[in-house]
């Protein structure tokens, strides 16, 4: 019985590594046009805002590592909107952070067959910041809004926030006969988004350090590879 049982075994594994050099991820360069909904807010000393919807909108290149069985390293750019909504006394801010993004990631991919694949993927993005705006919006309706830029904000009550982002990110997804795909990823921002500048100002007025503020984000995004 027992020679059986591993005979058994054995024969499973030899049908599994041949159905999985069938349907192993064809080598080269591909790229894929994406479009997706992003589910962000900002983070600061432990606290988080209240979660703001925006968009992605890129272009991704990815390249399948030869002999590597399904080991891929990827990069992208996107054009990527974050931002948070927060309830203060009598007002609630808003505010939306729009990015161009670059992501690099490396990642692998398993083909269940010839029409479906799974895979997973991880790595830093770096991001600019190229525009955006703050709404401090008063439940008083005899208050005007105040809007202001979001960043390089000289002149605002909220301080400076710097362009520049940096963090890591991890993707899954599906891949449906090699052209369609839907991935869920998370964004973990690891640059303080306050300037330099504004925590100087900020600890001479109040005699106490702000809470870094940091950038968060999942995602749902459609991918076609062309």
């Amino acid at each position: 019985m027992k020679k059986i049982f591993t005979l058994i075994i054995a024969m499973v594994a030899m049908a599994t590594s041949a159905m999985a050099l069938d349907n192993e991820p064809e080598e080269g360069l591909t790229f894929q046009g994406l479009f997706g909904l992003n589910l962000s807010n900002f983070r600061a000393g432990g606290s988080d805002a209240d979660i703001k919807p925006g968009f992605n909108l890129g272009v991704r290149g990815e390249y399948m590592l030869p002999g590597c069985h399904g080991v891929f390293v990827n990069a992208g750019v996107n054009y990527t909107m974050k931002g948070a909504k927060a309830d203060a006394l009598g007002a609630t801010l808003k505010a939306r952070a729009c990015y161009v993004e670059i992501p690099v990631h490396v990642g692998y991919r398993y083909n269940l067959s010839n029409d479906f694949g799974v895979y997973a993927d991880f790595g830093p993005y770096f991001a600019i910041g190229i525009n955006g705006k703050s709404i401090l919006d008063y439940d008083d309706d005899l208050l005007d809004d105040v809007k202001t830029r979001f960043f390089r904000n000289d002149n605002g009550d909220f301080g400076d926030i710097q362009r520049f982002d940096f963090g890591l990110g991890f993707r899954v997804g599906a891949e449906y006969i090699n052209h369609h795909s839907l991935t869920f990823g998370c964004d973990w921002g690891i640059t303080d988004m306050y300037t330099k500048d504004y925590r100087k100002a900020w600890k001479e007025a109040s005699g106490y350090a702000v809470d870094p503020l940091k950038n968060f984000n999942l995602s749902i995004t459609y991918g076609y590879r062309f």
